[in-house]
C-alpha cells in the first residue's frame, strides 16, 4: 500500500502572508461592522470576519495536528485517534467493518515494518553482527516477564582468536569473552532505550539483569532460547548456539519487549545431523552426541558440571586463571570452520 506523503509545514514567508492577509481582512470587517453606515455593509463585514476567523482556526489546528503526528509515538496516536476501538457505526455494516479492519491491519503492518527496520538498522550500525526477532508467547509469562517478543543480538569473535584456541584456551580468548559481553550489554541497552522512546516496554537482558534470575549453571530464559525463537540459530550438541553464518563463535544477548516487531520463523530442531565433532573433541566428556530439539532439556544431551570442571582446569593450565573458559567445541564446529576458511 502506497503511503501518502505528508505536506511540509508552511514556510515562514507563507505564514507571514497568510497571517497579514487574515489580520487585514478581519480589521476591514470590524470597521464595516462598527461604522454602521448601512445594514448591508454591516452584514458583509460580519460574514467576512466570521469566515476568516473559522478559516484561521482550522488552519492553526491543522498545523498542531501535523506537529503532533510527527512528535507522538504511534502507540499514543492510536489511543488518541481511537484506532484501538472499532467505530460503532461501522460495526452495524459488515462490509464497512471488514474494510476498516483491512485498512487498520495494513496500517499496523506498516508500523511493524518501520519499527523492525529501525531497530535492526540501529543495532547493526552500532556493531551487532546478527539481529533477530522472535515470538515468545509459547513460553510461560513469568519466564519472559510478561512480554511477548524477544530480540536476539549477536556479535562474533575475531577469527584469529578462535584459531588460537586449537590446543588450549588463551588469555586473548578470555579477554574477548569479557569485552564482547560488555559490548552486548551496551547494544541491548541501546535497543531497549530506543523502544522505550517509541512508547513500548523493553527490558535489556544485560549481565547484571540476568544474574538476578540465574539458577545453578542456567538462567530462567537463556539468550539461546530467544535466539532459536528468533531464527538466528539452533542449539548444538555441545549446548551452544550454532548459527549458519558464524557457527558457534558468537556471544549473544537479548531484549524483551511488547513492541510490534516482525518475528522470524523459530528453529525447533537441531541442524547438526550426524556430525560428532564436538562430541569427540570435548576433553571433559560433557557432550553426549544426542540431537537437541525444542522439547529436549539440556541435561538430556549435555553435562554442565563436567564442562565447567574441565574448562576451569584448562584455563588454569593455560593462563593461570581458574575460570570456565575452554572453547574447544567452538573451534571444531564445522560451521565455525567454514566461516574461518572464508576470505575476509
Amino acid at each position: 500500500m502506497r503511503r501518502r506523503r505528508m505536506k511540509r509545514f508552511p514556510s515562514p514567508y507563507r505564514v507571514w502572508i497568510i497571517t497579514s492577509g487574515t489580520v487585514f481582512a478581519a480589521t476591514l470587517g470590524l470597521q464595516l461592522i462598527l461604522s454602521g453606515e448601512s445594514k448591508s455593509l454591516v452584514w458583509i463585514g460580519t460574514a467576512s470576519f466570521g469566515v476568516l476567523l473559522v478559516a484561521s482556526i482550522l488552519w492553526l489546528s491543522g498545523l498542531i495536528s501535523k506537529w503532533l503526528c510527527r512528535k507522538l509515538p504511534p502507540k499514543v496516536l492510536d489511543r488518541l485517534m481511537g484506532r484501538d476501538k472499532h467505530m460503532t457505526e461501522w460495526d452495524e455494516d459488515e462490509n464497512l467493518g471488514s474494510s476498516f479492519d483491512v485498512a487498520e491491519e495494513r496500517e499496523l503492518d506498516s508500523i511493524t515494518r518501520i519499527i523492525t527496520g529501525f531497530l535492526k538498522d540501529k543495532l547493526l550500525r552500532h556493531g551487532a553482527d546478527l539481529v533477530g526477532f522472535g515470538d515468545l508467547t509459547g513460553l510461560p509469562a513469568e519466564v519472559r516477564e510478561g512480554l511477548p517478543v524477544g530480540v536476539c543480538v549477536a556479535v562474533k569473535y575475531p577469527k584469529e582468536v578462535i584459531r588460537g584456541i586449537a590446543e588450549l584456551p588463551t588469555r586473548e580468548y578470555y579477554g574477548y569473552y569479557d569485552s564482547l559481553n560488555e559490548k552486548l550489554d551496551g547494544l541491548v541497552t541501546l535497543g531497549a532505550e530506543a523502544l522505550k522512546m517509541l512508547g513500548y516496554q523493553a527490558i535489556a537482558k544485560t549481565r547484571e539483569q540476568v544474574a538476578c534470575v540465574e539458577t545453578e549453571y542456567q538462567t530462567l530464559l537463556p539468550h539461546k532460547t530467544v535466539a532459536s525463537r528468533a531464527g538466528i540459530g539452533w542449539i548444538g550438541k555441545c549446548a551452544l548456539l550454532v548459527t549458519p553464518q558464524y557457527g558457534s563463535m558468537v556471544r549473544i544477548s537479548s531484549i524483551l519487549t511488547d513492541a510490534p516487531l516482525q518475528c522470524a520463523e523459530p528453529i525447533d530442531e537441531s541442524r547438526c545431523g550426524e556430525c560428532m565433532e564436538c562430541t569427540k573433541a570435548c576433553p571433559g566428556g560433557a557432550v553426549s552426541g544426542r540431537l537437541w530439539n525444542v522439547d529436549t532439556p539440556r541435561e538430556a544431551f549435555y553435562d554442565a558440571i563436567k564442562c565447567r570442571k574441565t574448562a576451569r582446569a584448562r584455563a588454569l593450565q593455560s593462563f593461570g586463571v581458574e575460570i570456565s573458559q575452554c572453547g574447544k567445541c567452538i573451534e571444531v564446529c564445522p560451521y565455525t570452520k567454514r566461516y574461518l576458511d572464508q576470505e575476509d
